[in-house]
């Protein structure tokens, strides 16, 4: 079972030290992680030329590669979901491009979509119509904060959304097409319990029976459950399909357990359903970013029971 860091819960380590992109690959694996999973956030509209560069860097320093696809697949209006596909297929290709060994992806159907206020800041930036920087201290500062807000606000949510049935349609055709995009690069797809439709784990194995594609499978987070979602019962339902398994950490106690998230009782779901990795730190707490990884780690190596399991 190999660990990964995401790097975007790294990124105040990052301003901090001054380490560009291509100096994470190295720098994570001095830490001791396995790889890196990157999203679409951090190369969204960059060259081929670039890619290749960051790919070359993954590739001196031994880096696993894991890419995250942020869309709404569940847009009412064509042109819209239109975009949000063509954007997700120019991120596989991307991620090819990259040597990326896995995807995940979040599907989108909330109320409050954070990647759609990300993606046309990003945009009204490039076009020179938004002062505000996308990179750097005062970008990371108003980045973490919302997203925190975001979090906190979905968590209290219920599981079922508005016009849930026609959404859960839409992404069903949507991802059609995405697996066998992917598919045709052998890259599979983890679709990540992350609100919207995804919030409740049923409607993930629901989708993933769907398209019925080996190549599309699930992303379980253990920290991403809106109100009234059990999270042994919802990951128990996902690990059967796991492609990727995100180890969400907030804070730790005096014992270095998590606050939050009983990780003695849910990581091992994932062993026992023949899950054998990648898993991706993901540390969303305030204070030191690197040490929350790596307290993150600990808990993961400490929490995954010994012995093979049948599938990676």
């Amino acid at each position: 079972m190999r660990i990964f860091v995401l790097a975007s819960s790294l990124r105040r380590t990052q301003v901090r030290l001054g380490l560009s992109l291509a100096d994470m690959p190295r720098f994570v694996l001095q830490q001791g992680f396995a790889g890196l999973e990157v999203s679409d956030r951090q190369f969204a509209g960059r060259g081929e030329a670039e890619l290749l560069r960051f790919a070359a860097a993954c590739s001196r320093a031994g880096c696993g590669l894991l890419f995250d696809i942020n869309v709404d697949l569940t847009a009412e209006k064509d042109a819209q979901r239109g975009a949000e596909i063509a954007h997700a297929r120019g991120m596989i290709t991307a991620a090819a491009l990259l040597g990326a060994e896995r995807l995940r992806i979040c599907i989108g159907g909330q109320s409050l979509s954070l990647q759609r206020f990300f993606r046309r800041r990003r945009n009204r930036q490039r076009a020179g119509l938004d002062d505000v920087p996308t990179s750097g201290p005062l970008a990371l500062f108003a980045g973490s904060r919302l997203m925190r807000f975001g979090h906190a606000w979905r968590k209290n949510l219920p599981a079922r959304v508005r016009g849930q049935e026609k959404k859960m349609q839409r992404a069903i055709e949507a991802l059609r097409e995405l697996a066998a995009e992917a598919g045709a690069r052998q890259l599979r797809i983890g679709i990540e319990n992350h609100w919207g439709i995804s919030g409740d784990p049923a409607n993930i194995a629901r989708i993933v029976c769907a398209v019925d594609s080996p190549w599309l499978g699930s992303c379980p987070d253990l920290g991403n459950f809106p109100r009234g979602v059990d999270a042994e019962t919802g990951l128990r339902r996902l690990a059967r399909y796991a492609v990727i398994v995100h180890a969400k950490s907030y804070g730790f106690g005096a014992d270095g357990g998590e606050k939050r998230i009983d990780y003695a009782r849910l990581l091992p779901l994932f062993p026992a359903a023949g899950f054998a990795g990648p898993v991706t730190v993901e540390f969303e707490g305030f204070g030191d970013d690197l040490a929350g990884c790596l307290q993150t780690r600990a808990l993961v190596l400490r929490h995954w029971p010994a012995g093979p399991a049948a599938r990676g």
